[in-house]
Order: structure tokens, then C-alpha cells, then sequence
């Protein structure tokens, strides 16, 4: 059974490191917090409500499978969070959400699915030889927006 605390993220920052995400952030009330994420879109269920004598399908669960944790770097309920997350490459999507205990006992999370993509940053060298160099001129923008049939 968890704790009825609720608590809210504040001042959220993030950074790329060599394919390490860096995320950290601040809540309201001190917290141990956790960030589990999943590689594969999180599934949607719908549960069956009765509304007047008539059972529905509605409200949406979501669920995550094959799922990882990653524990904050601080020591103990703080106030200030911080994850590093590695294993991340080009073009991969992440999806995560945030829970947290108090004192040993869990907070309900009411936080929303977050989804991140990374796109590594591809640097090049070019270099070009002064007797291989071809110099381009700039267009001419009157004839880029002339319409044939206007001439």
C-alpha cells in the first residue's frame, strides 16, 4: 500500500552526453525517485465501465512491457533528481515515465508517458584543395519566380 502523497516535477533539464541522456529535475516534496523506460510502445487497454445499466468499453490503461529502472544518483528522499541513461543510439525511441517512494513507501505516479528520440549528431571533416575548388554563383532570384506563361 503507498503513501497519499502526491508530487510534482519542477525545473526539468536534460542534455546529450555521448549517447548518455542526463536528465534531472526538481519536485515539490522530497522523494526517491526512479525512471523506467521501455524500448517498445507502451500498450493500450481499454477497461469496461457500466454507464447507465450499459457496460462500455473506455477509459485507457496503459501498460509497459519489457521494461528497465534506472535508480536517481542521490542518495535518499531529496529534492533534486538526477539520471543518467545509457544505450542510446541513432534514431532510437524511448518511451519512460517517472515513480518515486517516500520513506520506503510508494507514491502513486500521475505522470504521463514520455517519449524520446535520439539523433546522434554526425560530424565531418571537409576539406577542399584550392586547384579543386568550383566556386557556384549566386542565382538570380527574377528568374527562380517567372512563370512561363507571363513572359
Amino acid at each position: 500500500m503507498g503513501s497519499g502523497f502526491r508530487w510534482i516535477i519542477q525545473n526539468w533539464k536534460q542534455a546529450w552526453a555521448n549517447g548518455i541522456a542526463v536528465i534531472s529535475f526538481d519536485t515539490d516534496i522530497a522523494v526517491h525517485a526512479w525512471l523506467r523506460y521501455t524500448n517498445r510502445k507502451p500498450r493500450m487497454h481499454l477497461l469496461t465501465k457500466t454507464v447507465r445499466g450499459l457496460r462500455i468499453m473506455g477509459s485507457p490503461y496503459y501498460c509497459f512491457v519489457a521494461w528497465w529502472e534506472i535508480e536517481q544518483l542521490e542518495a535518499g528522499d531529496t529534492l533534486h533528481h538526477t539520471f543518467n541513461w545509457p544505450g542510446w543510439y541513432h534514431c532510437l525511441w524511448q518511451w519512460f515515465y517517472f515513480w518515486a517512494s517516500i520513506a520506503g513507501s510508494t507514491t502513486p505516479t500521475q505522470w504521463g508517458i514520455f517519449k524520446k528520440h535520439y539523433q546522434a549528431r554526425s560530424y565531418s571533416l571537409v576539406i577542399t584543395e584550392p586547384w579543386s575548388r568550383t566556386i557556384i554563383p549566386q542565382p538570380t532570384y527574377g528568374m527562380l519566380f517567372e512563370e512561363p506563361w507571363t513572359s
